[in-house]
């Protein structure tokens, strides 16, 4: 089942996580503004990450800013409608939304097996 953006324009709320990544990575400043209006505009054209290892990703997408910097997010309307919120795979600090609405959550952006969990 793929879903298609039913917002115009998503909003964003972004993790500390995310900003201290923003602020490690400062030189991929541009690429990183780049990707995250990419995401906003269409946060479905991007890869859906599942469970891979001992890392349990359900619910989250990400996109590649290099070869080895990846974004992982979440979409609250695909969470919400596709249960992720109820099954306990999103944990967004602060979420009691009961319906979906146009929020991407950019949760960490970091090498490629720090962001999947794998180190």
């Amino acid at each position: 089942m793929t879903f298609e953006p039913r917002f115009t324009r998503y909003r964003y709320v972004d993790s500390r996580a995310f900003r201290g990544g923003v602020r490690k990575y400062a030189s991929l400043r541009k690429q990183i503004a780049a990707k995250v209006n990419r995401v906003l505009d269409n946060p479905y054209n991007s890869e859906l990450l599942g469970k891979k290892g001992a890392s349990d990703l359900r619910g989250k997408r990400s996109v590649r800013v290099t070869r080895n910097i990846r974004i992982v997010f979440a979409v609250c309307e695909e969470c919400l409608l596709r249960g992720f919120k109820r099954l306990g795979f999103n944990d967004c600090a602060g979420c009691t939304k009961e319906e979906p609405d146009d929020i991407v959550v950019f949760l960490i952006i970091a090498p490629h097996e720090i962001a999947y969990g794998e180190k």
